[in-house]
């Protein structure tokens, strides 16, 4: 499974009369920071992470997952588990359908009705 480590950098603020302390600026100007460890089992499906930078989703799009199968060889190898997702806009509407597998070296891809297929950048 897709583990998700959220580091924050939190900078506390104390006003003591006269002094106007303030924390350092590094600190002060740090956000949340989303780390995806990378290592996955197989037979898992994608996470929601996985599927929205992979499927190139916008924040108002979700998506709709279906039942795992097992690939007959194509774009993905022949054995291999297979995520269907439905890309869904924000009304509702059908976007685009993706098939999500991993590859040998365990990245995640997807490949399209069109038999397009795109990878996890490194």
């Amino acid at each position: 499974m897709k583990k998700l480590f959220c580091v924050v950098f939190l900078a506390v603020s104390v006003a003591l009369p006269g002094l106007g302390a303030h924390p350092p600026l590094h600190l002060a100007s740090q956000s949340p920071v989303l780390l995806a460890d990378e290592e996955s089992e197989e037979d898992e499906e994608p996470s929601e992470a996985v599927i929205r930078k992979l499927g190139a989703m916008m924040p108002e799009q979700s998506f709709k997952r279906g039942e795992k199968q097992i690939s007959k060889g194509g774009a993905a190898p022949e054995g291999t588990a297979v995520y269907p997702v439905k890309i869904l806009n924000a009304d509702g509407s059908l976007a685009f359908e993706a098939n999500f597998f991993q590859e040998a070296s365990g990245k995640w891809a997807l490949f399209d009705n069109f038999g397009n297929v795109a990878r996890m950048p490194e």
